[in-house]
């Protein structure tokens, strides 16, 4: 059992209002929990809720109440009740938008909008994606997971979204994928492209993920992951399509500031690696995976230009053309830690 309040933790209420953070994950706690925290009446409290912090949380700011006995109707409250919350963690907020807005549908009203800055959307498509990113005009951080029936339309809202900076984008439908490279993630890009520092795209397999569109639409990019689905063919020209990005590339395209490169089970043409590494000064974390177009050649080339001198992580994991010529380049820089498995039968770690 796991009680939270003042008056059975270490938190005093001048912690909790400089703070202003409350985590409860994973603690047995209910709606009544979130009506006292709320400001609520305390003689309907339960034994294993919020107590003590009755009124003291109206500045609260962010709030985690993941795998708790809360329900979407609780957390409901907590978004409207709670003006200045940007962060609430619950795997089923999707429910509390989707009750928010059928309310704000059979009132014939506005919908309402909340101060969330971060936002993680997954688990069953209960409510649209578009419908969902409407209520939160403020989001800097979108954390999306894919599923059947969710369309390019239904990403589009995203476009409206003028502060944002971190865009993660997970596909997770079992069957068939209904979103386009063209009809959704590009104009996303195109649209709020500059101001990302975060890009991910994951399991877009059988999506055409055109890296040069990615390059040009991106150009402030600190973290950028592409990750594609292990057990489809390795060669991804009639998949992802970064493959066919090779003579697109310029060579003196701007990633100055990337810092963090993951690239797992994506088969990119010789060239486009070249660019990708040449220009990339910045780079401290470098995963490659799965690929049979790294080879020591090509990190031969990009030494001629980039010594990575700010490299602190290198993993390279299945890449067989890769052997110990390669991985010797790295060796100038002492700081470098490496995690090499399966590549040209070398395995290296530390």
């Amino acid at each position: 059992m796991c009680i939270i309040g003042l008056e059975f933790s270490p938190f005093s209420p001048l912690t909790l209002l400089i703070d202003r953070e409350l985590n409860v994950d994973s603690c047995n706690v209910t709606d009544i929990g979130i009506h006292l925290l709320c400001g609520g009446p305390r003689e309907i409290m339960g034994k294993n809720d919020l107590v003590g912090l009755n009124g003291l949380c109206e500045s609260l700011e962010e709030l985690d109440i993941t795998d708790t006995k809360i329900t979407a109707y609780g957390a409901t409250m907590a978004l409207q009740r709670l003006p200045h919350l940007r962060i609430l963690a619950y795997e089923r907020i999707a429910e509390a938008f989707a009750l928010m807005h059928l309310k704000s549908d059979h009132a014939d009203s506005a919908h309402p909008e909340f101060a969330l800055t971060q936002l993680d959307l997954w688990g069953e498509s209960v409510i649209s994606p578009r419908q969902a990113i409407s209520l939160c005009p403020l989001l800097t951080h979108l954390d999306i997971r894919i599923v059947e029936g969710v369309t390019d339309s239904d990403l589009m809202g995203i476009t409206a979204l003028e502060w944002l900076s971190v865009f993660k984008i997970w596909n997770f439908c079992e069957h068939s994928c209904r979103i386009t490279f063209d009809g959704s993630l590009a104009p996303i890009l195109k649209t709020r492209g500059r101001s990302l520092n975060t890009l991910s795209f994951v399991d877009f397999s059988r999506t055409f993920i055109c890296l040069a569109t990615v390059i040009e639409y991106c150009p402030n990019l600190e973290h950028l992951t592409l990750s594609n689905r292990k057990n489809l063919p390795d060669r991804l020209d009639q998949d992802l399509g970064i493959s066919r990005d090779s003579k697109r590339v310029n060579s003196d395209f701007g990633w100055k500031r990337l810092k963090m490169l993951i690239l797992r089970y994506c088969d990119i043409m010789a060239e486009v690696f070249l660019s990708i590494l040449i220009s990339s000064l910045a780079l401290e974390y470098l995963t490659i995976s799965e690929s049979s177009t790294l080879t020591d050649d090509v990190l031969q080339r990009v030494f001629q230009c980039n010594s990575f001198k700010n490299l602190e992580m290198l993993s390279l994991i299945a890449c067989p053309y890769v052997t110990e010529r390669g991985i010797n380049l790295f060796l100038t820089n002492e700081n470098i830690y490496f995690e090499v498995k399966n590549c040209g039968n070398l395995v290296r770690k530390g």
